[in-house]
């Protein structure tokens, strides 16, 4: 009884046996025929992967077209910099940075084949004594300690497999490794693999690791850190020094161990290297939980210092690439953007929000104690949607300099407000107005102008001033002035001027701007990018500024393959002298007694003077809406504007003089030394056409002599032919100079005195009823 169940275990034994050879041989006859079917289109993904990195150590030259950029077999992320050369941020889908072979360090290249395939150099694709040992070990351990892939497999399951643990991927990688091992040197796989394998954190290569692990190329690692990347290779979730510091430090441990143990490095040596390594890194002990290992900016959230605009190129760039060449193909692509100012920029946007969501709090928290359910909904949804958009252009190029779009870039938010969001523009549609009316001569500085009751039109502060000039009407925003200024124009005036700047349909204008008085107080909407361009155009002296974004871009060797044309010639819009002088009078507004001038208190000096010359305008719509200022200096015209997408109040008094010009003077006081202090205004302009005059701001006329008259304006520019020629009559004449005994010589010689001009009447230049 005994041998026939002896018999009949072997026999089953056998049949089992039988069956599973019959079973894994069906296995590989169908991993081999899919194999077979597939090897030509894997090989053709190896031969595209191979060039991409042949053509970084040969600098073949690239196709030298836009249209004919494509992806290599493997994804390198395109960068986007700024105007001086500095990285702005990243389109990608896997971060990888590529590396000759020759440039990565020889330690690094000994840690990884010790640690992960010792017999690298004498197998051909598949190490079955390796396999046989991790066989062995993990059966002895009951569970898995050690692999028996080579580096050659590993390259293969990463470009071809979906990395699934099943029999199948396995066998496919068999066959995979083989063909590698057939076609290409043991270098040109290490060099493959280098540039490939999976770091953790969405890195790819050892190179692109290195930058984000610790801060540098691995051209520059140490034996120490080295040692710790290759540690990550098996896990790089789970020995991430970010993840698990102390797990990471025992796998670069482990590694040194392995160097050893194949003679590349005295044991005497580990303690040493890990010692520097701990000091380099400011780690205390092995158990340490922190350190300084990935503490860089983008560590989590990728090279990206201006979300807004770069959301912007991204959508712009798909009408040239394809989103594969985008992200896939190593593009370089040069901006007019100045990341310094943008990141100062973003910082002045995100205070304002931040100041402005403070108030809604309070408003928010009286609501609930009066227990108004309206008005608490109102403000929990104006709190949640608060927001603002700064943008900087410089005239002179039309260089978009600065692009914020929100508060912060999110899933959420991600509504570029800088470029989309029609808003009304309040206030900061008067100097325009009063442009037209100097260029039609039909007001000049001095003019005296009604700031009286004018139908259902109100003041900021609810008064009026009564008959005053319109530099004063400027300076402190008086609306019924405004209007009187637009009733001396044409709406078709102001149509066309923005029309000829804009180059949008003319009948869109119409739409803009209706034949309504409330325009002059600026109920027309645009965008902060359109009202800036307005004013960059009056910055460049009247000649029209068409927004610039790209400079050129390159191929992921430095090749150029694109660059943005010469602009054309621009057009004459406005006229520079009458531009000029508008712009003078924006001065007065962040001068003394401006809307402004609280605001720019920043940058003043010790005697109260500006450090540079700065204009503006402020901006508020009806309700509290809307909050604007419109800063320039002779290089930079710059809109800031905050509100919030549910086009609710922002609150009594909260206003752009309050909101906005603030946070662009601290703006210009972060970005503007002595290094790049802008020039005075006149230096833009031919002055042949201004001429320069002192004036009485009670009756618009000439001052006889300085201090003649109470806040006498000094030195007011005027377009020439339009300046005061009469004289204002109050004041004492300036004494003539006493005359002494005649003598000989002055009986021949009588002194020269100056005559005193003749008074004139007391007659305004021009007022309105």
């Amino acid at each position: 009884m005994r041998r026939f169940y002896q018999t009949f275990i072997r026999g089953k034994i056998r049949y089992y046996l039988i069956l599973l050879a019959l079973y894994f041989g069906v296995r590989v006859f169908l991993a081999h025929n899919r194999w077979v079917d597939e090897e030509a289109a894997v090989m053709q993904k190896l031969t595209l992967y191979k060039q991409q990195l042949d053509r970084l150590r040969s600098g073949a030259i690239a196709q030298d077209t836009v249209a004919s950029i494509e992806p290599g077999a493997v994804a390198i992320p395109s960068k986007v910099f700024d105007r001086y050369g500095k990285l702005i941020g990243e389109f990608y889908t896997e971060r990888r940075s590529l590396l000759n072979f020759e440039d990565y360090p020889k330690h690094l290249v000994e840690a990884l084949i010790a640690s992960e395939d010792r017999r690298f150099h004498e197998h051909h694709g598949i190490d079955y004594a390796g396999i046989l040992r991790a066989i062995v070990r993990n059966t002895l351990r009951l569970r898995f300690v050690q692999g028996g892939s080579t580096l050659t497999q590993q390259l293969a399951k990463v470009l071809f497999t979906n990395q699934e643990k099943t029999l199948d991927r396995k066998l496919f990688e068999f066959f995979c490794a083989q063909a590698i091992e057939e076609k290409y040197k043991k270098q040109e796989i290490l060099e493959m693999y280098l540039n490939l394998i999976y770091m953790g954190h969405g890195m790819y290569g050892l190179e692109t690791a290195a930058q984000f692990y610790f801060n540098k190329s691995a051209r520059a690692l140490t034996p120490g850190e080295s040692a710790s990347l290759v540690g990550i290779i098996p896990n790089p979730k789970a020995y991430s020094p970010i993840t698990d510091l102390p797990r990471f430090l025992e796998r670069q441990l482990v590694v040194m161990q392995a160097l050893v143990a194949v003679g590349k490095l005295a044991p005497e040596k580990i303690n040493n290297e890990r010692r520097k390594f701990f000091q380099a890194w400011r780690i205390a002990t092995k158990e340490s939980k922190q350190s300084a290992i990935a503490d860089f900016p983008d560590r989590l959230t990728g090279k990206n210092y201006a979300p807004f605009f770069l959301d912007y190129l991204r959508q712009k760039l798909a009408t040239q690439f394809t989103q594969d060449a985008l992200n896939r193909s190593g593009l370089r692509i040069f901006t007019t953007l100045d990341l310094g100012r943008q990141m100062i920029a973003q910082r002045s946007a995100k205070a304002a929000v931040e100041l402005q969501k403070k108030h809604y709090e309070k408003l928010l928290e009286g609501a609930r104690k009066k227990k108004n359910a309206a008005r608490v909904q109102e403000y929990e949804r104006a709190l949640a949607t608060t927001n603002a958009a700064f943008i900087s252009i410089e005239p002179k190029t039309g260089y978009i300099l600065t692009m914020v779009g929100g508060a912060e870039f999110s899933q959420q938010n991600q509504f570029n407000r800088a470029l989309k969001a029609d808003r009304q523009i309040g206030s900061t549609i008067k100097p325009l107005l009063f442009y037209l009316g100097l260029a039609k001569q039909v007001i000049t500085p001095a003019t005296l102008i009604a700031d009286e009751p004018l139908q259902d039109y109100q003041n900021y502060d609810g008064k009026f001033l009564g008959k005053i000039t319109v530099r004063d009407a400027l300076k402190l925003s008086r609306n019924p002035t405004a209007i009187r200024v637009l009733q001396k124009l044409d709406f078709d005036d102001l149509r066309s001027l923005i029309h000829e700047i804009l180059q949008i349909p003319y009948s869109d204008v119409e739409k803009k701007i209706p034949r309504e008085l409330g325009v002059a107080l600026g109920s027309s909407s645009f965008t902060p990018l359109q009202l800036a361009q307005m004013y960059a155009t009056m910055l460049n002296r009247g000649r029209r500024v068409e927004p610039r974004d790209l400079l050129r871009i390159e191929d992921n060797q430095g090749r150029q393959i694109w660059e943005a044309p010469e602009p054309a010639e621009p057009q004459q819009i406005m006229d520079p002298a009458a531009a000029y002088v508008a712009i003078t009078l924006m001065q007065a507004v962040v001068g003394g007694g401006g809307t402004a001038e609280p605001a720019m208190k920043v940058l003043r000096n010790s005697e109260g003077r500006l450090a540079f010359e700065v204009a503006g305008k402020t901006g508020t719509t009806s309700k509290y809406i809307d909050a604007w200022f419109v800063g320039l200096v002779a290089d930079e015209a710059t809109v800031m504007w905050v509100g919030n997408d549910a086009n609710t109040t922002l609150g009594a008094g909260r206003s752009g003089s309050g909101l906005c010009a603030p946070r662009y003077a601290d703006y210009l006081k972060s970005t503007r030394t002595a290094a790049n202090k802008p020039q005075p205004f006149a230096e833009l302009f031919d002055q042949s056409q201004v001429v320069k005059k002192s004036f009485c701001p009670a009756t618009g006329l000439l001052s006889k002599f300085p201090g003649a008259c109470e806040d006498e304006v000094l030195d007011q520019p005027f377009v020439r032919g339009t300046e005061p020629q009469d004289f204002d009559p109050s004041g004492t004449p300036e004494p003539t100079p006493e005359v002494p005994p005649a003598n000989e010589t002055n009986a021949v010689n009588p002194p020269v005195t100056t005559p005193v001009p003749p008074e004139s009447p007391a007659t305004p230049e021009a007022t309105t009823p």
